[in-house]
């Protein structure tokens, strides 16, 4: 017999303390949520400062190509992001298409994210202490969420983000000190550029950008570029004037 909605996330709850690494978690986690429809997932937080919006990623299995494209043209216009800064309880996207006219911005995000397969998704948003806002984020095909299911997912939300946040939170306002160097060559990453098409651009050779990139990711602690990007990303650092 199969095992049930209920007894997979047992499962996962009782092997979650053991799981000691972003890779790990996101398979784990995934694992579940692809019983219900929804085998993509991101989770992470949002960062608030003035009238701007910035994303912190704290594991997950977007590809790194899917990463580059949410984080340059899809973030800003995300309404999972904006929705979640003002709701308290998880909607699905077609809860949110059939609330109203969705903006042009909207439309053009809804519609990349059908291109790649995507028809169906639950946000649950997390709201914390001194304005913290986590967001888990599931996407698959055409599903229909039961009470239940959606009961179990929200379950799954949770205990997912507390692991992701305990360990690698705590990391967010770490000073990172990355030299002029590792900061241009990731600049040209987060625009999906490959080593060979850095180095041309920069004049150097696709070793020595191999090499900038693969600093920048010790120095920030982290194992993949899609990783690197987002941690200078929430950092503004990706935006300064003198790179």
């Amino acid at each position: 017999m199969a095992p049930s909605h209920f007894d997979r996330l047992q499962n996962f709850l009782k092997q979650l303390p053991a799981i000691k690494s972003a890779s790990e978690l996101a398979a784990a986690t995934s694992t579940v949520s692809a019983a219900f429809g929804l085998p993509t997932l991101m989770v992470g937080a949002l960062v608030v400062r003035g009238d701007k919006v910035g994303g912190r990623f704290y594991f997950g299995n977007w590809s790194d190509e899917w990463t580059s494209v949410y984080l340059e043209k899809v973030f800003a216009d995300d309404p999972l992001v904006h929705e979640a800064r003002r709701r308290m309880s998880p909607f699905t996207w077609s809860e949110l298409w059939a609330e109203g006219d969705l903006p042009e911005a909207v439309r053009v995000v809804i519609e990349m994210g059908r291109k790649r397969g995507w028809q169906e998704g639950l946000a649950v948003p997390i709201h914390g202490p001194g304005g913290y806002l986590g967001l888990v984020s599931f996407a698959g095909g055409a599903v229909t969420l039961s009470a239940s299911d959606r009961a179990l997912l929200l379950a799954l939300a949770h205990a997912a983000h507390q692991r992701g946040k305990a360990l690698y939170g705590n990391k967010i306002d770490v000073a990172i000190r990355l030299t002029r160097r590792e900061l241009q060559t990731m600049r040209w990453v987060s625009r999906g550029k490959t080593d060979a098409q850095i180095g041309a651009i920069l004049k150097l050779s696709a070793t020595t950008v191999h090499y900038y990139v693969e600093q920048a990711k010790r120095k920030l602690g982290v194992r993949s570029r899609s990783q690197a990007v987002s941690e200078l990303a929430l950092r503004e650092l990706l935006l300064r004037a003198d790179l």
